[in-house]
């Protein structure tokens, strides 16, 4: 059998509070594979949105092994994390966290910008994805002439402008109506089945959950780790 996309083993953080020591992730376990949309669910401080930021390297897990497209990112330094955070992992955030100054197109096109990309091919593909997600008429516009969903539709396009594998999106439909949310949540399912990316999806809402291929649940004592039925 394939090695999974991403395989997180025996995973332990904790966090200091005062004279405390919160121990939010405990021996965690999770695999997910290629072209997978896979539910993280749990109560708040469960430790949803720390799972996301130890994948990513945003914060360093204080024991147990990452394995992504092959490569144990947990002996990676710095900045060897950040490059494979920039080339092959997508973010989508509760609050789009958009630039405020730049456009629709102009957001999308960052990610790009950022490995210093052709101008001219990261607007061209900006373009494409914002087209692709409904948007072909928004691409001037600021987020602030946006509404919540558009935003949040931009944000997505901003995600899958390197073209990576694994997406990482922490409650990106928790801040839009019940029918905003469905319908970017189908434009998830959408683009995953279209270009064969994973999505790891951190949500509190039990349908959006159920309509995953796969749904783990972080534990109501903050650091047991459980696979419910699979949907």
């Amino acid at each position: 059998m394939n090695e999974p996309l991403l395989r997180v083993v025996d995973v332990h953080k904790s966090y200091r509070s005062g004279s405390r020591t919160l121990h939010i992730l405990s021996g965690l376990n999770l695999e997910v594979q290629a072209g997978e949309l896979v539910a993280i669910v749990g109560q708040s401080g469960s430790g949803k949105t720390s799972l996301l930021n130890v994948i990513a390297g945003l914060d360093r897990p204080e024991k147990g092994s990452i394995r992504f497209q092959g490569q144990e990112l947990t002996q990676l330094d710095e900045p060897g994390w950040a490059k494979i955070r920039a080339q092959s992992m997508g973010f989508v955030f509760q609050f789009h966290q958009l630039l405020p100054e730049f456009s629709a197109e102009e957001n999308v096109m960052m990610p790009g910008l950022i490995l210093r990309k052709d101008p001219i091919a990261c607007r061209s593909r900006a373009q494409d994805l914002l087209t692709h997600v409904g948007l072909s008429d928004r691409l001037t516009h600021k987020p602030a002439q946006l509404s919540g969903g558009e935003q949040q539709r931009v944000a997505i396009a901003r995600a899958l402008m390197n073209a990576p594998p694994l997406v990482l999106a922490d409650e990106p439909t928790g801040s839009l109506d019940p029918q905003a949310g469905k319908s970017l949540f189908d434009l998830i399912q959408q683009l995953r089945k279209e270009h064969n990316m994973a999505f790891l999806f951190v949500t509190h809402n039990p349908v959006l959950a159920g309509r995953c291929d796969r749904m783990f649940a972080l534990g109501a004592d903050f650091n047991a780790f459980s696979k419910p039925n699979e949907v």
